[in-house]
C-alpha cells in the first residue's frame, strides 16, 4: 500500500501551453508573494469561500478551497498527495466554482517594468476523475494563453506557462479560473505560482551548470566587418569564459569559428579560423595556458539557421566554445 501511495505522490509532468522567454533570456526573481503557500491563506486573494473544517464536507460545495499539505485533511475523498516541490509543504485545493467569472487565485503585482516579456507559471493536479477542471489564466481581466483541461491521472502534478508584454503597465493583476461550468464540480490542486521578468541571459548565469560536451555562444563579441581584430566591446564578454577558466582549472575547451555563406568558401574558412584565433590569444594574453584550449574555423559548414534571410546569415556568424573537459 505504501509503495503504490509512493508512485502516485512522485508523479510530475511539465506542460509548457505557451511561449517560454524569448531565446538568449531566462526567468528573473519570482514577484509572487507567498507563491508556495508557506504562509497559509495570506497574500493572495480569492473569489472562493476558504475552509477551515477537516476532512469534512466543505470542499462538496462548488467555489471553495483550503490549504493543507495532504488533500485527503480536506475531503476523504481526495487522494493522498504531497505538494509539488517540497514533499510535504502546503498547497491549495479546489472544488472548481460554477462561474467562469470566479476567480480561484489572484494577486496584484505592482511595480512590474513597462515594455518587458514576463511568464506567469504554476503547478495543478486533478483530484477527482469524474470532474475535471478547465483553466484558465487572466492578466489585467482578460484571458492569456490556451485553456488547461486537468486529465484524470490523479496527483499529477502538471505545469502550465503563458507569456505576457507589460507594455505600458507599471502593475498586472494575475488570476486563475476555472471554466468548465458543465461539471457539478472540478476539483484540483494548486501549488508553486511563480511571475517573472524575462532577462537577458549573460554568459556567467548560462556557466553556472556547465558539463562536458555542452556548447555556449558568445553572444556580445565584436569584429569589423570581413575582419578578425577583436572590438574592446567583446572584452567583457570573454572576460566571463575567463573567470570560468579560473574557476575550473581542468577545464579544457574547444574554440570555434563559424561564417554564413556570403563570400567565398575558402576566405569564408579562413575568416572563421582567424577569429577563433582571435578568442584564442586573447586567453592566452590573460595567462590561460594553451594546452586547455584549441581553436577551429568550421567556415560556412555548420549553420544553425538558412542563409537564405539576413536573419539567419547574422546567427551563423558566430564565436562559441565546447567544453572538452571539466
Amino acid at each position: 500500500m505504501k509503495s503504490s501511495i509512493s508512485i502516485l505522490l512522485l508523479l510530475m509532468v511539465t506542460i509548457s501551453l505557451w511561449a517560454q522567454c524569448p531565446e538568449g533570456q531566462s526567468d528573473g526573481e519570482n514577484l509572487v508573494k507567498n507563491s508556495d503557500f508557506c504562509k497559509g491563506n495570506q497574500e493572495f486573494q480569492s473569489d472562493y469561500q476558504y475552509t477551515r473544517e477537516p476532512g469534512g464536507e466543505s470542499l462538496l460545495l462548488g467555489g471553495s478551497y483550503a490549504t493543507v499539505t495532504n488533500p485527503q485533511y480536506a475531503l476523504g475523498l481526495y487522494p493522498a498527495c504531497r505538494d509539488h516541490s517540497s514533499n510535504g509543504g502546503i498547497m491549495l485545493v479546489y472544488n472548481g466554482s460554477e462561474s467562469p467569472n470566479d476567480n480561484a487565485w489572484s494577486q496584484t503585482v505592482t511595480d512590474i517594468s513597462p515594455n518587458t516579456t514576463y511568464t506567469f507559471s504554476f503547478w495543478v493536479a486533478p483530484l477527482l476523475r469524474y470532474s475535471p477542471a478547465i483553466l484558465e489564466v487572466y492578466i489585467n481581466d482578460k484571458a492569456e494563453g490556451k485553456k488547461l483541461e486537468l486529465d484524470s491521472v490523479l496527483c499529477e502534478w502538471r505545469k502550465y506557462t503563458v507569456t505576457w508584454k507589460s507594455r505600458n503597465n507599471t502593475e498586472v493583476k494575475l488570476a486563475i479560473r476555472n471554466v468548465n461550468t458543465e461539471c457539478i464540480s472540478a476539483h484540483f490542486a494548486l501549488d508553486d505560482v511563480t511571475f517573472t521578468a524575462c532577462e537577458a541571459t549573460n554568459l556567467s548565469h548560462e556557466l553556472s551548470n556547465a558539463r562536458e560536451g555542452q556548447i555556449f555562444q558568445l553572444n556580445n563579441i565584436y569584429f569589423e566587418t570581413a575582419k578578425y581584430v577583436l572590438k574592446p566591446a567583446s572584452y567583457e564578454e570573454l572576460d566571463m569564459l575567463l573567470e570560468f577558466l579560473w574557476q575550473h582549472p581542468k577545464a579544457e575547451i574547444e574554440i570555434a569559428g563559424h561564417t554564413d555563406n556570403v563570400g567565398s568558401q575558402t576566405n569564408n574558412q579562413i575568416l572563421s579560423e582567424n577569429r577563433a584565433k582571435a578568442v584564442a590569444m586573447y586567453l592566452e594574453d590573460k595567462g590561460i595556458k594553451k594546452y586547455r584550449f584549441t581553436a577551429k574555423g568550421y567556415g560556412e559548414d555548420a549553420p544553425i539557421e538558412s542563409n537564405t534571410t539576413s536573419e539567419g546569415r547574422q546567427k551563423n556568424r558566430r564565436v562559441e566554445f565546447k567544453i572538452l573537459k571539466l
